[in-house]
C-alpha cells in the first residue's frame, strides 16, 4: 500500500487518490495520533501502538544503515569524476552497436571526442552522473543515444595536451592536378541518398583529423582512394568490415602513360553488384 500512497512528481497527488478520491487506510495511520479517533483511546490499543512503533523505528534505524553500508561498499572505488559542460570526452561503446559486423577484439573501445553539452537530472545538479554529449552527425543519423553516466566517460586529451613539448598541427592538403586533396584514413560507411536520381555515398575518416570530422564524400571525390572503396564493398558484401588499407599515392605523369588505369567503380556497376545473382547448376548428363 505504500506505493499507491506515494505521490508523483508531474500529479502531485497519489495514484490511489487519483482513482478513488481517497487514501487508503494502513497500519501506520494508527501510529499517528492525529489519525486517531477519541473514542478509540484504550489501554490494549495504546500498548499496540507503541509496540508498534517501536518496530517501525527498528526498522527504518536498520534500513538506514544498510544504505549507508552499501554506499560506502559503492563508494569504495569511486573517484570524484572531473567533467564539467564544455569538456570534450570519450564515449565507452561496450553497450552501442557500432562495427557490429566487425570481431569485438578489433573494434573500438571508445569513440570521439565529444562535447558535453548539458547535464542530465535536476535531483543531481551538486554532483552531476549523467550528461548529455553532441555525438557525430553520422550518430545522430543512425539515432544512438546521447546522454550516458560519467562511468562509460573518459577524459579526452589532445595530442598537443599529451605531448606538450611535441608541437601537433593537422596534416595539410596536398596538391594534385591543381586541386587541393586530403588523404583518406579508411572508409567506415555506405549509403545511397534520397535525390533523384540517388547517388552513392561513403563516410570518410581522414588522415589526421579527429573521428568527429568524418564526412560522406560522393564516390567522385574519391578517385585517388579507388582501393579502399573497392575493398570496403568487398567486405561489405562479405558481411565483415573492410580492414584500412594505406591510401592509393598520387598517380604521376610516366605512371599515367606506361600503366593502365583500372577505373574507379561506376553507380550502376555498384548496384548491379549488390543485386542477387542467379546461378544454375550444370545437369550431369551433359558432363561427358
Amino acid at each position: 500500500m505504500v506505493r499507491p500512497r506515494s505521490r508523483t512528481g508531474l500529479s502531485g497527488m497519489s495514484p490511489y487518490y487519483c482513482g478513488l478520491d481517497y487514501h487508503p487506510r494502513v497500519p501506520a495511520d494508527f501510529l499517528r495520533p492525529s489519525h486517531m479517533h477519541p473514542d478509540t483511546s484504550c489501554p490494549a490499543l495504546d500498548d499496540w501502538v507503541a509496540h508498534m512503533t517501536s518496530i517501525m523505528k527498528t526498522a527504518h534505524e536498520h534500513i538506514t544503515a544498510s544504505q549507508t553500508r552499501m554506499a560506502a561498499r559503492a563508494n569504495r572505488s569511486r573517484m570524484d569524476h572531473p567533467f564539467k559542460v564544455g569538456d570534450d570526452v570519450l564515449i565507452d561503446t561496450r553497450h552501442l552497436q557500432l562495427e557490429a559486423d566487425m570481431l569485438r577484439k578489433f573494434r573500438r573501445r571508445f569513440f570521439g571526442p565529444c562535447r558535453i553539452l548539458q547535464v542530465v537530472g535536476s535531483d543531481t545538479a551538486s554532483s552531476p552522473v549523467s550528461f548529455r554529449e553532441k555525438l557525430p552527425d553520422y550518430l545522430r543519423q543512425a539515432r544512438v543515444h546521447d546522454v550516458y553516466h560519467v562511468s562509460l566517460l573518459r577524459p579526452y586529451r589532445r595530442p598537443s595536451e599529451r605531448f606538450a613539448g611535441r608541437p601537433y598541427e593537422r596534416p595539410p592538403p596536398i596538391m594534385v592536378d591543381g586541386h587541393e586533396e586530403f588523404l583518406v584514413s579508411d572508409i567506415i560507411g555506405r549509403r545511397v541518398t534520397d535525390d533523384n536520381p540517388p547517388y552513392v555515398e561513403y563516410l570518410v575518416r581522414w588522415k589526421g583529423y579527429p573521428d568527429e570530422e568524418a564526412t560522406w564524400e560522393p564516390l567522385e571525390h574519391l578517385q585517388h582512394a579507388r582501393m579502399l572503396v573497392r575493398a570496403y564493398d568487398r567486405a561489405r558484401r562479405a558481411g565483415f568490415t573492410a580492414p584500412p588499407q594505406p591510401t592509393d599515392p598520387p598517380p604521376s605523369p610516366l605512371a599515367e602513360e606506361t600503366a593502365e588505369v583500372e577505373p574507379a567503380p561506376s553507380e550502376a556497376h555498384l548496384y548491379a553488384s549488390e543485386r542477387p545473382q542467379c546461378t544454375r547448376r550444370r545437369r550431369a548428363r551433359y558432363d561427358d
